[in-house]
Parts: C-alpha cells; structure tokens; sequence
C-alpha cells in the first residue's frame, strides 16, 4: 500500500508538473502573440506616416519646381503670341498710310494660368504693359532751281511703342520706325526685315501716339489707327539728310548694312544713339501733315523718291510761271489805269501759250486775255511760232 501511494503521489506530481509546465508555455506563448500583433500595429503608422511625408514632400517639390516651368512656358507661349500681334500692328500702320484707310490692330497682352486641382498658382497669370516714347525724325533737304537754292529743315513727331512683358524675365517688344526689335535681359536682337530702304528710295513711318495713354492688361487690347489728313511735296530735291533717333544703334546697323551706294550714305551711331543717312539721289519728298485728332494712332509716312512726280522733272518738263510783279505805269490818272505785269516764264512751247487773266480788273469777262508784248531775255521772239524746251 505504501508503494503504491508513493507512487500515485509520484505521478501526481508529475501531472501537477506538467500541468504548470504547459500553463506557464501557453502564458508566453499568450504573450508573445500580443507582442507581435502590438509590433504590426506600429509598422502600419509608421508606413502611412512614410507614405504621406513622401506624398507630401513630392507636392511641395512639383509646387516649387514644375509649377514654375509650367507657367513660365506659358509666358513664352504669350510672348510669342505678342509678338506675331506687334508684326500685324506694323503691317496695319503700314497699310493706313499708304492706303488712307482707318483700321484697328489688337494686342494679346498676356494670358491666364490654367486653374489646377491641386497645384496653386502664384498669380492669376502674365500681363503686359504697352507704353510709347515720342520721338523726332529730322529731315533737312537742299531744293534747286535754276537761279539758285535753298535748304529747309523738317521735324515730325514719331513715336517708338514698347510693350513690356511682366513675367519672370521681363522681356521687350519694340516698335520703331517700322522696325520690331526684341530686347531681353541680356541685350536685344531683331529678325525683322527692313523697309526703309529700297533701290535708294526711302519710306520712313510716321507714327504719332500722342493721343495714347499707357495700357496694363492679362487680355486683348484694340488700338485704332486713322491716317494723316494729307501730304505735301517737295519738288526738285538734290540732297537730303534724315536723323533718326533710336535706342537700339546697333540693330539698326545691322538690318541697313549693305545699302549703302556712291549717293547714299548711312551711319548708326551708339553715342548719340542717333541713324543719319545721307542722300543725293533724292528729287522728290512727300510728308504728311495733319495727324488724327480722334484717333489712339495717326499713321503717315515720309516718301523720298529718286524721281520727280510722275517720272517728269517739272524744271524741265512742264510750263510753269514765276517771280510775277505788277507795276503801275503812267503817272496822275493814267497811273490807276495802265499797268505792266513781267514774270519768268519756263517751258513755254510756243508765245501764244502765255497769257494774262485780267477779268477781274476789267470787269468784262470778254476782255481779259492780254498777251505777252515782249520778251525781254532769253533770246525768244513773240513772233516765233514754237519755242523749244527746256526755255526759260
């Protein structure tokens, strides 16, 4: 009895061992479960966390890198637009002096940045300013005759239009004298074909922008152009010189190299910041006169041709009557009645050609035509039946 309750107490306490041995398993292995879900838990935040520094650290570089190159190819995009515009405005002044027809040009100032979901735009977008300076193109000719000459001075108003584009790089757009020239931050340049001179003949565009007032806009600006009222030309020309005042010497030089013959000379100079170019081909100039008065822009243009009006040179060519003087002869009564009108007569065909309109001394409409009694140099005879050209 005594070994076998020794025994049972044996096995007893081995089932006893063994219960607390696998009570104390299951308890850390219980906890180490709770470990390992709690260690899952935290790799889940830290996860999101990364996820979301790198979500944001990318927004934070697209905002602060591509959004700028975004919207600055949007400027170029503008500028480009602009300057397309800049060469139709140059075109239509063109067109209104030549053609006195009024016309309206319109200018793309800027443009809108696109609205994006996510990105912020730093501004609405990219506007410009379209601004003018006046200037004034000199033109000093020498006209001849056959008993002497004279040289007159003439100056007309001319101005130079600027639009300035107001993004990053503040780039330039110039109107001058038919000319658009491009000016960036590092300096300026221009593709823009010349028309001032052709075969000698010079057209030089008068635009007068007195009437403007500075214009600041992201959209689309109209400006009205109307012509000069009219023109006046100058006659028998046998020297000219035009002085051109410019801000860009050096562009000039470069669009009017090549032009140059044995009567025209040309010279840009960048310490005057003056284009002077010298003639003698010139024989006729036309200028115009009378700007619009109820227009942004008045568009003319100063014409220099190596012919005279019509391809005829009029001292040579067409009948003309100068340095009229009439003197009243006799003395007493005889004085208020008898009166001798001399001039100088050139190109005169024949002595039957020249006559004196008197019907408004007379009174009679019937008695007013006198001719000639004498020629007093020359060498001619009112006997003679024709004359030959050129006289004088």
């Amino acid at each position: 009895m005594a070994y076998e309750a020794r025994l049972s107490f044996i096995r007893h306490g081995e089932e006893l061992v063994e219960t607390r041995q696998k009570e104390a398993m299951t308890d850390r292995g219980g906890k180490g479960m709770r470990f390992w879900r709690e260690k899952k838990g935290v790799s889940v935040v830290l996860g999101t966390l990364l996820i979301f520094t790198i979500m944001v650290g990318l927004y934070a570089s697209i905002q602060t890198t591509q959004v700028p190159i975004w919207n600055s190819q949007i400027d170029v995009q503008a500028y480009e637009t602009t300057y397309g515009d800049m060469l139709f405005l140059k075109s239509d002044v063109k067109n209104v002096a030549l053609l006195k027809q009024p016309k309206s040009t319109t200018i793309r100032m800027g443009a809108r940045y696109p609205d994006r979901m996510v990105f912020i735009n730093p501004k609405q977008g990219i506007y410009g300013i379209m601004d003018r300076e006046d200037t004034t193109v000199t033109i000093q000719y020498t006209v001849t005759w056959s008993t002497g000459s004279a040289t007159y001075t003439e100056n007309h108003t001319s101005s130079r239009l600027i639009y300035e584009s107001m993004g990053a790089a503040r780039t330039k757009i110039i109107y001058e004298h038919g000319l658009i020239i491009r000016e960036f931050p590092a300096g300026s340049a221009s593709t823009d074909p010349q028309e001032l001179i052709v075969d000698e003949e010079l057209s030089i565009p008068v635009l007068d922008a007195s009437l403007m007032s500075p214009k600041s806009s992201m959209r689309s600006e109209s400006f009205s152009i109307k012509p000069y009222a009219g023109s006046q030309s100058k006659q028998n020309v046998t020297s000219v010189t035009i002085t051109l005042p410019t801000n860009y010497p050096r562009i000039w030089a470069e669009r009017l190299e090549g032009l140059e013959t044995d009567r025209m000379t040309i010279s840009a100079n960048e310490t005057t910041n003056q284009v002077i170019i010298t003639s003698t081909a010139i024989r006729r100039i036309s200028f115009p006169v009378n700007p619009a008065t109820d227009s942004t822009l008045s568009a003319g243009v100063i014409s220099m041709s190596t012919t005279t009006q019509a391809g005829f040179d009029p001292t040579t060519d067409f009948p003309s009557i100068r340095n009229v003087l009439v003197t009243a002869v006799g003395s007493g009564n005889a004085k208020k009645t008898n009166t001798e009108i001399t001039a100088t007569v050139y190109n005169v065909t024949a002595p039957f050609d020249i006559h004196a309109d008197l019907s408004q001394l007379t009174g009679d409409l019937l008695d007013y035509d006198e001719a000639p009694t004498s020629i007093v140099t020359g060498g001619y005879s009112v006997e003679d039946d024709s004359w030959d050209v050129p006289n004088e």
